[in-house]
């Protein structure tokens, strides 16, 4: 019937009849094992044997031509010569092989074109009517060599499709897997506005640019303070906040509304700004050799000399009654005094021998006989401790390190004082500071760098500390500018495509608006917390991953069959409905496991979490309605064109095309990737049928591009081979990353912002650990008169949306047995064992002193204007006394100053903290203030006080106990409003702040607090500094905290009524990091059960097979473990950082297994190695590519400064490499083991079985 010498017939015969009827199963094992021997064998020499009959030795005898392909058979049987066959033999043999069908019918009916045959495939009719014809294969044959006469003559074939059999592999599919595909209605709707209308889906763009429009309406905030790291909920946090905000609202010697009507204050006599620089010498060197002093005292005269320090630096009066820059407060002062000019009445007070130690001298004596004398004092002692290193002692008079602090004072020049309009008067500073000065302190620095025997230069301060950090911010965003770049550029290499790889970045780029949009407008967030910018990096790789998918799938259409690729409306109908879906299954598992972060009780990754949940939801909505029109746009001006000169491009040899394979230039050629034909295909099909592998089957996927055909032919039988051993591997690995994922420890150092050898990172770090005495202090509030923070109404996802205060009405301190209970509170906390027993700061200290003082002079205060005066004063040391009013006369302030000012013995304490200013946004300072906070910057007159009281000082006599004496309870409200009111002239603290506090600091204008509003006493304060240190982990602050907890506790109980409402905090906050801490670890581990919940349960839902979403979910699992495996490995720890990183990890690592899991599912091949096989053919090239671009962008964060971006980019680099080795190791080894074929694990095949009582067998 047929003629063996026409092609088509051929083509006929071996791809239809044989192969449907090995399909449907109609041949047995032989047979199937015969029939792929001679499809395999058509082109080639054939092998005779008594085997074959004589049908099939005609008709495959007729088409023997030279070829390769038979090479790797087994060498034929010599054929038996016609006498030697027996006809029994002939016979038997024939009754042993079932001879092939001649034609299947599909089910299609008959061919509507010929009429003669079983329709094989469905296309369009001819015309422009539209609607379906079926057609079997002859006839579709016809067609499209019909189809390509007319496109040849139309010039629209690319060069590599003018010969037939190339077009050909364009339109037919290998497998047979689409020949059925039919559009669902709406795919072929949108399709079909896609195609019609391109520039009109486009505008679709318009509503993120809108939303971007309304946007930039509103003011862009980032939150940088730390103040929602805290568990807002829990009592620490609530009554930290509580004393927080009684700084804020209330006053402690000038009501606020009242403070701009003040007396103008004097030009820059309000310390309110600081400069300190900490100096440090390489190798365990001496900071204090004469010429390295030498070099640090003639910086400071060069700061000292710039233009326009005056303008800025403290003024104090000098000996002479006339303002003067402050000298820096340092140690190296002291190596070079200066003798000032002094008139008959000082220098008969002061002697002869006053020198002032201001560093405006020279060396008058070897620097170790300087140190030996003021560390032999006990009034300099400490003073010297708070500036040499640990190891200075009397024996070794040598320091690494030392420090000088420059102050600036307020009000500037034309401003009342330091509250009028502070902040312009801040913004002048802030200019001149980064000027001049800066650029000095950068030239000693790069000056050091060059030469190990001058001390480096480290500075912090009011506006420098801002000026590096905001640096650093920068120099860091710009390499999120770099991760955008790297995602581009590598978009254009996998698409082939400048068009879609900038078109596809601005929709990826153009979903941070619209999400901001939800999150500002919709959820009410105002500020954009400071974790948020690290959703950008999130997004590069979900989004490129989206863009990967959908452009993988539509150039896989052109290779998917007539039924996909006729038109491209279909091709665009069946990409979308194959990329849509595996989207919206990842974005959708992925926004979830972001949004479970809302449960947690942290702001800030609470927030993070909502806002990069909405980023992917975006981008998905964006990438299946925008990208589908760019698809048609460059399907129509760009594919299949060269865009560059095919000259400069590298050629296959002819020999290569023929045999299929990529030219030698080829990297995936010379690394063996071939291409494989549909005879290569057979080829190795019916060799792995022989060896024994009966699931094996290949297809032509010589159309396919390099990476796709790596995965399908060398990746997919690599792993079915060694699928046993690569399980045993990852579950050895499992075992171990489990044992090490116990391991992990909670942090023992703080959270680090900055790398060891940023400036301002290492002045703190050798403050806090190489001073011998730090100047960070830990103070205790122990406070009445409040509650704790009311938080109705605030909201939570704003954090400094802090509460409203509430007063406790039963507080009040005026009884006699108040007072007494609030001194001996303060008395027994200097017996805490972590109490500074020196530095206790009591409301009542010196109160009784004073009322004293107000009754001796009728109820007035007044300073003592001359010596008879002094005796108002009893605790006073008289012969003090009478020289500072000798000195300074009538001056009451300058006598103030003299008589209450302690000496340079009172350590000085600087901390940067977050503050808020004027417009709310947050800025860091540096604060500085002494431990009593009433010392002033050093000045001539504190040296004279403390030269007048050498001789007091070396009596060595012990401070006696201040003697309290409660007021009586009707006069201590007036005394104590009274005493407040003079507090500036009775200490003399010029830098004391009289208003608000927006921050807990130990200053001691913090301990008595009068409402605003009413002017009533609403709480006091006891401050108690403290050895604690900034940070310890939580659970060695644990017990510290339950210390002080029991010694509030036993106050309570033991005082009266009108003082129970007892409360302590601290100023550096150590107990809400030790809560958050805690919290954090319990949130991380919530958190990520919740996220693999959600994420299974997606997954069940997408695949509607439970095994599969079993074995996904075990393989997100086991990416968790091996993490954290790996980060105990490189040393992490549990802290902040790593616990917010543990939170949001299944969000990150679920993208890959799922993107085979569905694919999986989706394939209908019948054998595991199969379905594998095709799910990483049509996913792997995009998987592999989303895992290279998220790697990049995570890796460009390890070069930043910020060490919180450098392990959020070691972790995303480490989570998408270990994702996407369990997705392509241990994920598809499961799947080729076991993963389900037929009904196995179908959800929908479960429910049908149920209700149709369907006893079928699965398939296996």
């Amino acid at each position: 019937i047929m003629n063996v010498n026409d092609a088509d017939d051929l083509d006929y015969l071996d791809d239809l009849e044989y192969i449907e009827d090995d399909d449907e199963g109609s041949y047995d094992e032989n047979d199937i094992e015969m029939n792929q021997y001679l499809s395999t064998s058509r082109n080639g020499d054939l092998y005779k044997s008594a085997r074959f009959d004589a049908f099939e030795a005609a008709v495959r005898g007729t088409a023997q031509e030279s070829s390769e392909d038979a090479d790797d058979l087994p060498p034929p049987p010599a054929p038996l010569p016609m006498a030697a066959r027996s006809p029994s033999t002939t016979l038997e043999k024939s009754a042993s092989v079932k001879k092939p069908k001649p034609i299947v019918d599909k089910g299609l009916g008959m061919c509507e074109e010929c009429d003669s045959r079983p329709a094989n495939a469905v296309v369009r009719k001819r015309g422009s009517g539209g609607g379906e014809t079926k057609l079997c294969k002859r006839c579709a044959r016809a067609r499209l060599k019909e189809n390509h006469r007319s496109l040849r003559a139309a010039g629209t074939l690319s060069p590599d499709e003018e010969d037939f059999d190339a077009f050909l592999q364009r339109t037919r599919t290998g497998d047979g897997r689409h020949d059925n595909w039919k559009p669902d209605k709406c795919s072929w709707t949108l399709a079909g506005w896609c195609v019609r209308c391109p520039c009109v889906v486009m505008l679709v763009m318009l509503i993120p640019l809108i939303l971007t429009i309304i946007s930039a309406t509103e003011p862009f905030e980032i939150d940088t303070g730390g103040d929602g790291l805290q568990v807002r909920s829990d009592r620490v946090a609530l009554q930290r906040d509580a004393v927080k905000v009684l700084l804020q609202d209330t006053y402690f010697s000038v009501p606020p509304d009242q403070m701009l009507v003040a007396a103008e204050a004097e030009r820059q006599t309000q310390s309110s700004y600081v400069l300190a620089l900490t100096y440090e010498v390489a190798n365990d060197g001496n900071v204090f050799r004469a010429d390295r002093l030498l070099y640090l005292r003639d910086l400071h005269k060069r700061i000292a000399a710039l233009d326009g320090y005056e303008d800025f630096c403290l003024r104090r009066k000098n000996l002479t009654g006339h303002y003067e820059c402050s000298a820096p407060f340092s140690l190296v002062n002291y190596f070079f005094p200066t003798k000032p000019c002094l008139n008959a009445t000082i220098r008969a007070l002061v002697g002869d021998d006053f020198v002032l130690n201001d560093g405006r001298g020279d060396l008058v004596e070897s620097p170790e006989t300087t140190l030996e004398r003021l560390y032999s004092d006990p009034q300099t002692r400490s003073f010297v401790d708070s500036f040499v290193s640990k190891g200075f002692t009397d024996y070794n008079y040598r320091s690494v390190v030392t420090k000088a602090i420059f102050s600036f004072g307020l009000p500037l020049r034309g401003y009342k004082n330091k509250d009028d309009r502070p902040d312009e008067q801040k913004a002048k500073f802030d200019e001149w500071i980064l000027d001049a000065p800066l650029t000095i302190l950068n030239d000693a620095t790069d000056l050091a760098e060059d030469d190990e025997t001058i001390p480096k230069v480290f500075y912090i301060g009011t506006g420098v500390t801002d000026a590096q950090v905001n640096d650093v911010i920068l120099g860091d965003g710009a390499l999120a500018f770099a991760a955008i770049l790297f995602v581009g550029l590598y978009t254009w290499f996998h698409t082939g495509s400048s068009f879609l790889a900038s078109l596809g970045m601005l929709h990826v780029l153009m979903s941070l608006p619209v999400a901001y949009f939800i999150f500002r407008f919709i959820i009410g967030a105002e500020k954009f917390g400071m974790l948020n910018t690290l959703s950008i990096f999130v997004i590069l790789g979900i989004g490129a991953d989206d863009i990967f998918l959908m452009v993988d799938a539509f150039k896989q259409s052109k290779l998917a069959g007539t039924a996909v690729s006729q038109s491209l409306r279909h091709r665009l109908a069946w990409t979308w409905a194959r990329a849509s879906k595996a989207m919206l299954i990842t974005s959708l598992t992925t926004s979830f496991a972001f949004f479970a972060n809302a449960q947690s009780i942290i702001q800030p990754i609470r927030v993070f979490g909502v806002f990069t949940g909405f980023l992917v939801i975006v981008n998905f909505l964006l990438v299946i309605s925008w990208f589908p029109a760019v698809l048609v746009l460059w399907s129509r001006w760009f594919e299949d064109k060269a865009m560059v000169c095919t000259k400069c491009l590298p050629r296959s040899s002819d020999k290569d095309v023929e045999q299929g394979e990529p030219g030698e230039s080829s990297i995936f050629g010379r690394l063996g990737v071939h291409q494989m034909s549909e005879a290569e295909a057979n080829k190795r099909s019916a060799i792995a049928q022989r060896r024994g592998k009966t699931n094996r089957k290949f297809i032509d996927v010589t159309g396919y591009r390099p990476v796709e055909r790596f995965f399908y032919s060398y990746y997919a039988p690599f792993m079915q081979d060694h699928k046993g051993k690569i399980l045993g591997v990852f579950f050895i690995a499992i075992i171990v990353a489990i044992y090490g994922a116990l391991q992990l420890e909670a942090a023992s150092e703080p959270a680090r912002f900055l790398p060891d050898e940023f400036p301002v990172q290492r002045a703190i770090d050798l403050e806090s650990n190489v001073f011998k005495e730090s100047d960070f202090v830990t103070t205790v509030f122990l406070t009445y008169g409040i509650k704790p923070i009311n938080r109705d109404g605030t909201d939570p996802n704003d954090a400094s949306d802090i509460g409203t205060l509430e007063y406790e009405t039963s507080f009040d301190p005026t009884s006699e047995s108040a007072q007494r209970h609030i001194w001996e509170t303060c008395q027994l906390a200097k017996l805490e064992l972590t109490t500074r027993r020196d530095e206790v700061f009591c409301p009542l200290s010196g109160l009784t002193a004073f009322y004293k003082a107000l009754k001796a002079n009728n109820g007035t205060f007044m300073m003592p204007g001359d010596a008879s005066q002094c005796a108002m004063f009893p605790t006073i040391d008289q012969t003090k006394c009478e020289n500072c009013v000798a000195m300074f006369g009538a001056d009451a302030n300058r006598v103030a100053q003299c008589l209450f000012a302690p000496s340079p013995t009172s350590s000085t304490m600087m901390s940067v903290n977050s503050t808020t200013s004027g417009n709310n946004s947050t800025t860091t300072t540096m604060m500085m203030s002494t431990s009593s906070s009433t010392t002033p910057s050093p000045s001539s007159a504190m040296i004279t006080a403390e030269c007048e009281n050498d001789d007091v000082a070396e009596e060595e006599e012990e401070e006696e106990e201040e003697v309290f004496e409660p007021i009586p309870s009707d006069e201590f409200i007036d005394v104590l409003r009274e005493y407040t009111k003079n507090y500036q002239l009775i200490t003399g603290a010029a830098g004391v702040s009289l208003g608000g506090e927006n921050q807990l600091t130990n200053n001691a204008a913090n301990m008595v607090r009068w409402r605003s509003d009413t002017q009533e006493l609403v709480a006091m304060i006891i401050m108690v500094n403290t050895t604690l240190p900034r940070f310890v982990p939580e659970a060695s602050a644990r017990p510290l905290y339950d210390a002080w907890e029991d010694f509030v506790a036993e106050r309570i109980e033991s005082g009266p009524d009108s003082l129970k409402s007892l409360m302590q905090v601290t100023s550096s906050g150590l107990w809400v990091q030790m809560e958050t801490e805690a919290v954090l670890a319990e949130s991380a581990l919530f958190g990520t059960l919740i996220s693999l919940l959600l994420a299974f349960v997606v997954m069940l839902l997408s695949t509607m097979n439970i095994l599969i979403a079993i074995y996904a979910i075990l393989a997100v699992v086991f990416i968790v473990v091996s993490f954290i495996a790996i980060t105990v490995a490189i040393g992490w720890t549990l802290g902040i950082i790593e616990s917010i990183c543990i939170t949001i990890i299944v969000g990150l690592s679920v993208d890959f297994v799922l993107h085979l899991a569905h694919s999986y599912v989706e394939t209908s091949e019948g054998t595991r190695y199969e379905r594998v096989s095709m799910a990483i053919l049509d996913v792997g090239i995009s998987v592999f590519s989303a895992a290279i671009t998220t790697l990049g962008a995570g890796l460009l964060l390890l070069f930043t400064t910020v060490l919180f971006f450098v392990k959020f980019g070691l972790f995303v680099f480490l989570t998408i490499a270990t994702s996407f080795v369990f997705a392509f190791g241990f994920f598809v080894a499961v799947l080729l083991v076991a993963g389900p074929v037929g009904d196995q694990g179908s959800i929908t095949a479960l429910v049908r079985r149920c209700y149709k009582d369907d006893d079928e067998d699965d398939v296996y």
